[in-house]
């Protein structure tokens, strides 16, 4: 008996009572829905009624029923009273017909045109101001040109092919001329050449016996290794004693530092050039030739800018005076260097010249002049 108890407690626990109390919720919800009339019962639509079997029996159609014709009846005649209306003459019955005019015939009419479609038109598009502008200018232009005769053209002035000689007569004459090297020393490099000399002093004994003073005046050269060259020593009333004496301080001296020496060159170079009136016939001669070519073309083309740029016409001449600065030195490796230093006139020369330094300055061998005063005196 126990264990009856015990198998029904857990039959009973184990039931879905989630899924059992929602089910019986539905279905009294479905009892009193249809109770109160919420919803109807469906039922099912009858089934179809068989085919009705068709009998070969003759059917007579049922006799014909005659119905009575009614004739309609007439309407009551309308009776007037017995004593006759009188109406004055000048007073016209509210149902007497106003005369009838006749109609005019109908003329026929033309017929209507038939409505044709209209084409789409093209939308119009604004146009810019500048295409107004050419589409209104274009045929005023047009019309003026038609309208005015045309401009004669002036007459442009006959210049010779050459230029003239007047012209070129007051010339300098072209080309390039070199000057003599000077030396270009500073301060600093005078002073230790001066030390150099003196550390060969040696005053002769003659003359410190006979109490002589006096002072020269050396002039010298040095080749590419520093040694002195073309010595040459003066003095006023200087005694043949020192003259020997600076010569040969000089000689012991060597071999100096070589100083830097700079030397000038000129180049000159004249063009003439023709401007007619009209940009694209201007040409250009050269006159004066400074005796390169590069340097001649070049000054043809500059001339032709100015001239392009300027109100000259006719015949007109372009110079060119160049003046150059050029430093020369013995390099480390004991070769020789120049350099452009400074230049006058004009700067667009500067990288045309510099190609023909070569050509222009003759390879050196010894310096410029150098100058030395060389004073002997007792202590």
């Amino acid at each position: 008996m126990g264990n009856k108890k015990k198998g029904w407690k857990r039959f009973v626990a184990t039931l879905p009572w989630a899924w059992v109390i929602s089910g019986l919720a539905h279905a009294a919800l479905a009892i009193w829905a249809v109770e109160g009339g919420w919803l109807t019962p469906v039922t099912p639509p009858p089934p179809p009624k068989p085919p009705q079997i068709a009998l070969e029996e003759k059917h007579e159609p049922p006799p014909h029923r005659k119905e009575p014709i009614v004739e309609p009846s007439l309407p009551t005649p309308l009776t007037l009273p017995a004593t006759p209306v009188l109406v004055p003459p000048d007073v016209t019955l509210q149902y007497e017909r106003p005369p009838i005019e006749p109609v005019a015939a109908r003329t026929p009419t033309e017929p209507s045109p038939r409505k044709t479609r209209r084409k789409k038109q093209a939308r119009h598009r604004p146009s810019s101001p500048a295409t107004n502008a050419r589409n209104h200018v274009a045929p005023m232009a047009a019309e003026s040109a038609q309208e005015e005769p045309a401009l004669e053209k002036p007459e442009m002035p006959l210049y010779p092919d050459s230029p003239p000689g007047e012209l070129v007569e007051g010339l300098p004459g072209g080309g390039h001329r070199t000057g003599p090297p000077t030396v270009a020393m500073t301060p600093k490099d005078r002073t230790a050449l001066v030390r150099q000399v003196y550390r060969q002093q040696r005053y002769p004994a003659a003359a410190v016996e006979m109490g002589l003073e006096g002072a020269v005046v050396a002039r010298f050269r040095l080749d590419r290794e520093g040694n002195p060259a073309n010595i040459e020593v003066s003095g006023e009333g200087a005694d043949p004693l020192f003259v020997e004496e600076a010569k040969r301080m000089l000689q012991n001296g060597g071999p100096y530092p070589v100083p830097v020496q700079r030397r000038q060159i000129e180049v000159y170079t004249a063009v003439a050039c023709l401007h007619p009136g009209v940009s694209a016939d201007v040409r250009c001669v050269t006159v004066r030739s400074s005796g390169s070519k590069e340097v001649d073309s070049h000054a043809r083309a500059v001339a032709r800018k100015r001239a392009l740029k300027g109100d000259n016409l006719g015949w007109f001449v372009v110079e060119f005076p160049v003046t150059l600065t050029v430093e020369q030195r013995i390099s480390k490796d004991g070769q020789p260097e120049q350099e452009i230093v400074g230049l006058e006139g004009d700067k667009t020369f500067q990288a045309v010249v510099r190609n023909n330094l070569s050509s222009w300055l003759s390879p050196w061998t010894t310096t410029g002049v150098l100058v030395l005063p060389v004073e002997f005196r007792l202590e």
